[in-house]
């Protein structure tokens, strides 16, 4: 009977010590809003803008190295330098 009550809340104690993002999508009268948040205590980080037209490097799979220009201005939020976006927003909608 004893392990009948400490399993249980053995269970509920991991899960709520546990971390995850939110995320959520609304649409209304043809808007669209997504949006997410680290559920957890993050180091400080940094909004950057992007100019379009800028040329990048982006470093793909196995170190191997992808130049590209971007067709749209930006505003990303990095953590771990300018060039490691964790999130950000377009100027456009890319299917426009």
């Amino acid at each position: 009977m004893k392990n009948f009550f400490v399993v249980p809340l053995l269970v509920v104690a991991a899960a709520s010590t546990r971390s995850a993002c939110t995320t959520f999508f609304i649409t209304k009268n043809g808007q669209m809003v997504f949006d997410r948040n680290y559920d957890w205590i993050t180091a400080t980080g940094m909004v950057c803008t992007n100019l379009r037209g800028l040329q990048k490097i982006s470093l793909a799979e196995r170190w191997k190295i992808s130049p590209w220009v971007s067709q749209y201005g930006s505003i990303t939020f990095n953590q771990y330098g300018k060039e490691f976006p964790a999130g950000g927003m377009n100027e456009k909608m890319c299917n426009e």
